[in-house]
C-alpha cells in the first residue's frame, strides 16, 4: 500500500465530495493520493473480503487517533448489480446510508457502530464509512470489503461474536455482543459467567445488551455467550474476563448540578452523581439542613434527581447506608446548556442570518459567531431567536451560552460558513492550477490568500493546507 499503511488517518476529504462526485475513482483513499499507493484500484478478486450473512448486524470500528467533534458517522453499501471491476464512484452506492450515527458534535466517547447488513443483498459488496469532523469541512473516508452469503434453514445457530464490555464498575457489568445472523432465527441467548448460566435474553435480540448486577467488587469474572433457536444452542462465543473496581470509600462524586426553570419560573437543580448502590441520597439545603430526596442510588452506582432545595454557591451531597454517612465535595453549579435547532451543523450562511434553538423559560441565551455577538430570552415555550448581523465571512464557530441566575452553561457549538454576497468576485481555487504567493480564491465559500507559490498536482486536500493558503475576509 506504499505511504498509505502508514497514514491511515489521513484518508480525509470535504463532507460534500461523496456526494457530488468530486471522489469518484478516489473513494476508498478519501481523494489523497500516497506515494506506491493501490488503495483506489478495484477488482472484484483483488481484495481481501470478511464474511457476513443477510440482515446480520456487524461492528464496525475506528481507531481514534484523533477525536474530533463530531457530526455524525455514515455508512453506506454499494448497490444491486454493482460493477466491482470498475473504479467507486458515488453511483456504485445506494443513495441514502445504511446508517447514521449522532455525534452531537461532541468528541466521540467509542468508534464501535452497530451496523444492520440490508437482507436482500448477497455476494461481494463494499461498505463505505464515512465520518463527518463537527469544526471543519471535512470526513474521513474508509471503505470495507464484504461477502455477504444468502439464507440457510432448519440449523443451529452460529456462535455468537464480539462479546465485550460497555462498562465496569464494583457493583455492575455491562456487556454486549453481535447479533446472530438474521436466518438463524435466534429465539434468545444464554449468558454464562465463570461456567454457569446466569441468564436468558429473550428481548432486543437485535442489539443485544446484558447488565449483570449486583456483582462483587474487585471480583475477577469471565464471561461468554450462546444462541438459542428451535434447533438447538450455538456453540459458545469468545470469552471475555473483566475485574470489578475496588470498593468505593463511600464518598459520592457530583458529576452534573445544572439550573433548570420550572414552568412557574422557579429555578430547580437537576442533579447527577455516582456513590454506594442502595444508599439514600440527601441534598443540602441553603439552610444548612440535609433534605432527603427519597432517592436511592441504583444498583449501577448512579444517582439522579431534580430539587429545589440547594445551597446559594453548590450541590452537596450526603449518602447514608447503614448507618454511615458519607459528604461529597460541593459542586459548582452550571445553567443546563441551550441547544441550538438551526442552522444545522455544518451549513452556510450569510453575513446576516437567524439561529433558533430551545433553552430554560426566562434565561439569557448569548450567541456568538467570529466576533459578532447577542444576547436574547428564552420565550415561555421554551424556544429563542436570535439574529446575527455582519458577520465575518468564512468558517465560524457559532455558539450558544445559556446562563440563569448568573450562573453559566457550557456552549454549545456548530459550524457554519459564512457567505457574503456582496463580496468581490474571486476565481475558485483549482487544485492543479499554479498559483503565485498574494493570489486569492474562493473555495467552498470562503476567501484563501496563496502564501507561498507552488504548482498543484490535483490533491484536493492542498487548500486547507496552512502551508500553501489561509483564510481571509474576501
Amino acid at each position: 500500500m506504499g505511504d498509505a499503511l502508514y497514514n491511515k488517518q489521513s484518508f480525509e476529504a470535504p463532507k460534500t465530495a461523496f456526494d457530488t462526485g468530486s471522489l469518484d475513482g478516489k473513494i476508498a483513499s478519501g481523494g489523497t493520493s500516497f506515494p506506491g499507493s493501490r488503495l483506489n484500484e478495484q477488482t472484484s478478486t483483488m481484495w481481501a473480503k470478511q464474511d457476513f450473512q443477510q440482515g446480520q448486524t456487524v461492528t464496525a470500528g475506528w481507531c481514534l487517533t484523533a477525536a474530533h467533534k463530531t457530526a455524525s458517522f455514515q455508512y453506506y453499501i454499494t448497490k444491486k448489480g454493482w460493477n466491482p471491476d470498475k473504479p467507486l464512484t458515488r453511483d456504485s452506492f445506494e443513495k441514502e446510508p445504511l446508517s447514521t450515527v449522532d455525534g452531537n458534535n461532541q468528541a466521540p466517547v467509542s468508534g464501535l457502530h452497530r451496523i444492520p447488513l440490508p437482507a436482500d443483498r448477497t455476494g461481494y459488496h463494499v461498505i463505505l464509512a464515512k465520518w463527518n469532523v463537527g469544526d471543519t469541512a471535512n470526513a474521513f473516508y474508509n471503505v470495507m470489503d464484504v461477502t455477504v452469503k444468502g439464507d440457510s434453514v432448519g440449523q443451529k445457530p452460529s456462535a455468537p461474536t464480539g462479546l465485550h464490555d460497555m462498562g465496569v464498575t464494583a457493583h455492575q457489568v455491562d456487556l454486549m455482543w453481535n447479533p446472530a445472523p438474521g436466518q438463524d432465527k435466534v429465539t434468545g441467548y444464554e449468558v454464562w459467567r465463570d461456567d454457569k448460566k446466569i441468564a436468558d435474553v429473550k428481548n432486543g435480540l437485535d442489539y443485544p445488551v446484558f447488565k449483570d448486577a449486583p456483582v462483587s467488587p474487585d471480583t475477577r469474572y469471565t464471561y461468554k455467550i450462546r444462541a438459542v433457536n428451535t434447533a438447538g444452542e450455538s456453540a459458545f462465543s469468545n470469552t471475555h474476563t473483566v475485574t470489578t473496581a475496588k470498593p468505593s470509600s463511600g464518598t459520592p462524586v457530583v458529576s452534573q448540578a445544572w439550573l433548570v426553570k420550572k414552568d412557574d419560573g422557579q429555578t430547580l437543580v437537576s442533579v447527577k452523581g455516582t456513590g454506594e448502590p442502595g444508599a439514600q441520597v440527601f441534598v443540602k439545603a441553603k439552610d444548612g439542613s440535609w433534605s432527603d430526596r427519597k432517592v436511592t442510588v441504583g444498583r449501577n452506582g448512579e444517582f439522579a434527581f431534580v430539587s429545589g432545595y440547594f445551597e446559594q454557591d453548590g450541590v452537596t451531597v450526603q449518602l447514608r447506608k447503614d448507618g454511615q454517612e458519607y459528604t461529597s465535595a460541593k459542586a459548582a453549579l452550571q445553567a443546563a446548556p441551550a441547544t441550538i435547532t438551526t442552522p444545522a451543523d455544518g451549513s452556510e450562511v450569510g453575513t446576516a442570518f437567524t439561529v433558533t434553538g430551545t433553552g430554560e423559560a426566562g434565561a439569557e441565551v448569548t450567541v456568538k459567531a467570529g466576533s459578532t455577538e447577542t444576547k436574547v430570552k428564552v420565550k415561555a415555550d421554551k424556544t429563542w431567536t436570535a439574529t446575527l448581523t455582519n458577520v465575518t465571512a468564512g468558517a465560524q464557530q457559532l455558539t450558544a451560552v445559556q446562563t440563569i441566575d448568573g450562573a453559566k452553561s457550557t456552549a454549545t457549538t456548530r459550524a457554519v460558513t459564512v457567505i457574503d454576497p456582496d463580496a468581490p468576485s474571486l476565481p475558485a481555487w483549482d487544485s492543479r492550477a499554479a498559483y503565485t504567493k498574494g493570489d486569492r480564491v474562493t473555495h467552498d465559500g470562503a476567501a484563501y490568500e496563496c502564501v507561498q507559490s507552488y504548482q498543484g498536482v490535483g490533491d484536493p486536500n492542498w487548500i486547507t493546507a496552512l502551508s500553501l493558503w489561509k483564510p481571509v475576509t474576501a
